[in-house]
């Protein structure tokens, strides 16, 4: 018999692809001029995603893999609308949904 423990939201080892560190790292910038309560830090949180979080809210969740390419932003967005993208730079396309997203964040932390 052997017991195996849920993960369920702890942070976990970072480990990332290159260009998920990468849209990371443009979303990041694009919150250099927002009034945020603290920078974004890029975590591991779930086996599926990374996450840029603010505090312990979810600012984006970037998937970028060979199989699968996309940005959430479940702050900004109902229902967490997967941005399907083909290449990092397309991410530079989502500075209003990271602002909406920063604006929420700030309003209630």
């Amino acid at each position: 018999m052997s017991i195996t423990f849920a993960n369920h939201g702890q942070q976990r080892d970072l480990v990332c692809t290159e260009e998920e560190r990468a849209i990371f790292t443009l979303i990041a910038e694009m919150c250099s001029d927002l009034e945020l309560p603290e920078p974004p830090q890029l975590v591991r949180v779930s086996d599926d995603y990374v996450t840029a979080k603010v505090g312990d809210w979810d600012l984006a969740r970037i998937k970028y893999t060979t199989r699968a390419k996309w940005v959430i932003f479940p702050t900004a967005e109902s229902r967490s609308v997967k941005h399907r993208i083909a290449s990092v730079d397309e991410v530079s396309g989502f500075q209003e949904l990271v602002r909406k997203s920063a604006e929420i964040i700030t309003k209630y932390c």
